[in-house]
């Protein structure tokens, strides 16, 4: 069947509290099928957070990149080879139902899958597949037991593991046939937590008990972006309908995001974009040509490229640009923009897009300088047909620049938060 999946480079907590609302509306209302938070994350406290609200899909302390990547790469942002190194992994505490002290859980991954189960006094690290997966571990305190398990794991097809503690025996059966087990002592398991090993990417389904539809999608490197566009180059996506969003998407039409993706179903485009309040080329047309933002209040040329411009820059003019919108926010999604569509051939911001899973594959390399390379080398190399859908509004936050240059973002969240409570979102 396919989906609709969100998908957001994740995540200040901040802003996530005021998007989160929209997501959790679109998701009751099966607009959305899934929401994947890209953890992205640059605080501990906001990686917590993204953890506690979501359920982890994708571990990963490596990535794979191909020859032609690698030199995509080297040509277009060498500095970034850097980023491709293997990182420490961190558990992910995973939420699923213990019953009759078990729990299982299918998981994809070429090896080195870990689980630590964990009670109030103790714990026991289950490492599936090391040793390339050629064996088994199991570590308690100092101690540590060695099993051999040659190919446990499949990269290709998920493979189902149940553990069982009965009797004093943690016991751990693949596809419902005995792998190995040992000893424990009295042992309840109270809380689950996974990783994947260095260079390896798992990826995990389970049954769900909390945050439903929201998914946590791990990755070791912070940039560039390789992890995040090669994912949906997999066959499973074809079909789907795969949105971006940023992380600082305070406000989003609700009533017209199911038309938005049905348009995004038929249309040729490429990339498909949101008609963005706080983006400079958006925010352009929505002046000069809808007429929905007065010239006395501020005047928002077409940047020139499509690069930067005076809205990027200034703080004070997004705060003007931001609370007029709040103010009249019902102007702008009453608006008959007579199903218009707006070509795009210079650079855009890339705040909300959405793209057909079929065309994914086109995108795979754009990781080094996603924006520019999406919105300007592709467009003049590849022929990318970029768009504007001009009857879906959302808002986005602010650029860097304008938080530099004074935008009241503190203030603007909790009017965007009232703007919500006011909409029942």
């Amino acid at each position: 069947m396919p989906k609709t999946i969100l998908t957001i480079f994740a995540g200040r907590e901040r802003n996530i509290n005021i998007l989160k609302r929209y997501l959790s509306k679109a998701l009751e209302l099966k607009i959305l099928d899934e929401v994947h938070y890209w953890n992205y994350t640059r605080k501990d406290s906001d990686e917590e957070y993204m953890k506690s609200i979501s359920n982890i899909k994708r571990t990963s302390s490596g990535v794979k990149i191909s020859n032609v990547s690698r030199a995509f790469l080297m040509k277009h942002n060498p500095a970034g080879l850097k980023f491709l190194e293997p990182s420490p992994t961190k558990y992910t505490e995973i939420f699923t139902n213990i019953i009759n002290n078990s729990f299982n859980f299918d998981v994809k991954a070429p090896f080195g899958v870990n689980i630590k189960v964990s009670n109030d006094d103790n714990s026991y690290e289950i490492i599936l597949g090391g040793n390339r997966n050629n064996n088994s571990y199991v570590k308690n305190n100092n101690n540590e037991l060695i099993f051999e398990t040659p190919n446990v794991l499949d990269e290709d097809n998920k493979v189902n593991f149940r553990f069982e503690v009965n009797n004093n025996f943690l016991t751990v059966y693949r596809n419902n046939t005995y792998l190995f087990k040992f000893e424990v002592n009295n042992f309840d398991i109270k809380r689950i937590f996974v990783k994947t090993e260095q260079g390896s990417v798992g990826d995990f389904t389970y049954e769900i008990i909390k945050n439903h539809g929201y998914y946590l999608m791990d990755v070791c490197q912070k940039k560039p972006w390789y992890n995040y566009y090669h994912h949906y180059c997999k066959p499973e996506y074809k079909d789907d309908i795969i949105i971006k969003c940023d992380d600082d998407i305070v406000y989003m039409d609700l009533t017209k995001l199911q038309e938005f993706i049905n348009y995004r179903k038929t249309s040729n485009a490429n990339l498909l974009f949101a008609n963005t309040v706080n983006n400079g080329v958006a925010s352009h047309y929505l002046q000069s040509k809808f007429k929905l933002i007065p010239y006395d209040l501020i005047e928002l040329e077409y940047p020139k490229d499509g690069l930067e411009g005076s809205l990027w820059e200034s703080g004070e003019k997004a705060n003007k640009l931001h609370n007029y919108f709040i103010d009249n926010y019902k102007s702008f999604i009453d608006y008959n923009y007579n199903n218009e569509v707006i070509p795009v051939k210079t650079r855009f911001s890339i705040n909300f897009f959405a793209v057909k899973g079929c065309d994914w594959t086109l995108m795979k390399d754009c990781g080094s300088d996603d924006e520019h390379n999406l919105t300007v080398h592709f467009v003049k190399e590849l022929n990318f047909n970029n768009e504007i859908y001009c009857n879906f509004i959302v808002s986005h936050l602010s650029f860097f620049k304008q938080e530099e240059t004074g935008i009241d973002s503190n203030n603007l969240r909790v009017r965007y938060t009232k703007m919500a409570d006011e909409l029942n979102i």
